[in-house]
């Protein structure tokens, strides 16, 4: 970006402010293909530079962006500098195919868990607009923002969606209301001010209302992808307890989560929460920084090991053929009847 230079900050944590030392995130071999797209931002840097709070135990990207470098570099649709928007797509049926493959079941895991069936949605960073379309062919009422325009113009032009703004979304947001469920896939990790978010989505839900939260983890993993998760382009790494430590902040109570709900893609974390508007103590969500060190430079090191033959070339290999075969629908479709009974007994 022409005029912005090493803009990177030292910053406190971003959950409970804490502003001591902090334990580093060894990066090992860890390829950072991020920093070069996002220009003279990072400066001479190829890497990023990751922390683990010495309070709380929050793994964050420190030193990192400038909260102004971001929020220009996004408006300026800078992240999707080749937006992957393949012809076919542009058959809004043959998207919905893939919508459907790609989000049914992070959505299906909400709603399996609310009490609400068709009411307003809201969507964080809603990329080609796929969830919103789904859900809007439902019966839902839709609303989202994207700050990307190429995508917000797929979204609005090719997917027809309504109620939706090429912003950045933060606490002066005032396009929406009284909303039943926020969901966001893969937004909150680039979200530079947590907290102005959080004020944001307080203002425009009723009482009573969801939010889930699909986001890349290191925790649990099954592969080195969750490590590849620490990048220039990612500023925060949750589990469900620092996700829980935020959203207690703001009034939500967690619900469920899981780190197996897709088997598309791993190394995930599904978190559903409900504002109730009774904020309660962060600090119940603390780690032990230590263990957080632990975890993050030996246990996910292993894990990766011990998983790679689930999850290594040969099965993903396996795994495609399985799909040209068919096998996987028939597995889907038997799981999903499994749980239709399962509901209904």
């Amino acid at each position: 970006m022409a005029g912005i230079k090493n803009q990177l900050v030292a910053v406190a944590c971003p959950l409970c402010d804490y502003q001591g030392e902090m334990r580093s995130v060894k990066r090992l071999a860890d390829p950072d293909e991020h920093c070069e797209k996002y220009g003279d931002i990072y400066g001479d840097r190829t890497t990023s530079e990751w922390k683990i709070c010495g309070q709380c135990g929050f793994v964050h990207q420190n030193q990192r962006p400038s909260i102004a470098a971001l929020n220009a570099f996004y408006a300026n649709g800078e992240y999707h500098q080749c937006p992957d928007i393949p012809v076919q797509w542009y058959n809004v049926s043959k998207y919905l195919k893939f919508a459907e493959w790609y989000y049914r079941e992070k959505v299906a895991f909400a709603l399996d868990r609310i009490d609400v069936k068709q009411g307003r949605v809201f969507d964080l960073g809603f990329g080609h607009g796929g969830i919103l379309k789904m859900l809007e062919l439902e019966g839902w009422t839709t609303f989202g923002v994207e700050p990307d325009e190429t995508l917000f113009q797929f979204a609005t032009e090719t997917l027809n969606l309504q109620n939706v703004r090429p912003a950045i979304f933060d606490e002066n947001f005032d396009g929406a209301a009284d909303v039943d469920l926020v969901v966001s896939n893969h937004t909150m990790e680039h979200v530079a001010d947590l907290d102005s978010v959080m004020k944001g989505i307080k203002k425009i839900v009723r009482p009573g209302a969801y939010m889930l939260t699909v986001i890349p983890t290191y925790y649990r993993n099954r592969s080195p992808l969750s490590r590849r998760w620490m990048n220039a382009s990612h500023y925060s790494m949750f589990n469900h307890r620092s996700l829980g430590q935020l959203s207690a902040k703001y009034g939500f109570e967690p619900v469920a989560h899981t780190y197996r709900g897709w088997r598309k893609e791993i190394d995930d974390l599904w978190y559903l929460a409900r504002y109730t508007g009774n904020t309660a103590s962060p600090s119940q969500f603390y780690e032990n920084p230590e263990e957080v060190d632990f975890y993050i430079n030996f246990r996910n090191l292993a894990n990766s090991v011990l998983h790679w033959p689930l999850h290594g070339p040969a099965a993903q290999f396996v795994k495609k053929r399985w799909r040209k075969l068919g096998v996987e629908k028939t597995v889907t479709k038997v799981r999903a009847r499994l749980a239709n009974k399962k509901r209904a007994a």
